[in-house]
């Protein structure tokens, strides 16, 4: 049998194509212990959606079980007028809340701002949710307003940064905002 160079040189290409498409689709596998983790789930029922995320919840509880300790589960329940109820319950019940609750002295509620806008969106601001808030809430602003800084007092901060609406400025803003976030030891 005679062979030549030419169709020796294209069956040896074919082969070695072949071993390489074999170890393309075996290292996926090989990686994951030959079985594949998830179950697939035909998507087109509301079944999929809801036990995608029964595993989900089931997942983010374990994780948070073995990286903190919480004190206690709390359950949510409507009664029959409306109103939500929270009693103790267990962790199979997939509707809980953390023990933990946040209080308004806890939260850090910053607002950017610029020259602009002072008069506009502030004063509405002001009179609004900022009152119910002030001592949470942090105006970052590009000018030195006088008026703003009667109303807002220490709450207005300056950032000497550029008024004007490109990355580099707000990341300046940012910036400012970031480093006085990290300072007031809120959430």
């Amino acid at each position: 049998m005679n062979v030549s160079c030419i169709g020796l040189g294209k069956i040896c290409f074919l082969v070695s194509l072949l071993l390489c498409a074999a170890l393309v689709l075996f290292i996926p596998w090989s990686q994951r212990g030959l079985s594949p983790q998830h179950s697939t789930l035909p998507c087109n029922s509301t079944r999929c959606h809801h036990e995608f995320l029964e595993l989900k919840l089931q997942q983010t509880d374990a994780t948070l079980l073995a990286g903190h300790q919480t004190a206690g589960l709390i359950k949510r329940r409507e009664s029959s007028s409306g109103q939500v109820k929270q009693t103790r319950g267990t962790r199979k019940e997939n509707q809980y809340l953390f023990k933990e609750m946040l209080h308004l002295q806890d939260l850090f509620i910053a607002v950017k701002t610029t020259k602009k806008y002072h008069k506009s969106r502030l004063d509405l601001l002001m009179q609004t949710w900022i009152s119910r808030a002030k001592e949470q809430t942090f105006i970052f602003t590009d000018w030195e307003d006088q008026e703003l800084r009667k109303k807002a007092a220490t709450q207005m901060v300056n950032t000497n940064c550029s008024s004007v609406h490109t990355r580099q400025a707000l990341c300046c803003k940012m910036a400012v905002e970031y480093d006085k976030f990290v300072l007031s030891d809120k959430k």
